[in-house]
Order: structure tokens, then C-alpha cells, then sequence
């Protein structure tokens, strides 16, 4: 049970992240398409 809460935050924490970086580094845009999640 406890690993899933800690998964979960992680993924959260991951995500959070991922879209701070994109809106730094794109002028603002937050989200991306699955094309370009999947192209990294």
C-alpha cells in the first residue's frame, strides 16, 4: 500500500516537473503532444 502511495507521488512529482522544464524552455506552452511525449 505504501508503495503504490510513493508510485503515485512520484508520477505526480515527475509530471509537475516535466511540464515546468517544457514552459521554461518553449516560451510558456504547458502541455505537449503524445507524438512529442514519445519523441522525449
Amino acid at each position: 500500500m505504501r508503495v503504490m502511495i510513493l508510485v503515485m507521488i512520484a508520477a505526480v512529482f515527475s509530471i509537475l516537473a516535466i511540464k515546468f522544464s517544457e514552459s521554461s524552455l518553449s516560451g510558456g506552452r504547458l502541455t505537449a503532444s503524445p507524438s512529442e511525449v514519445a519523441l522525449g
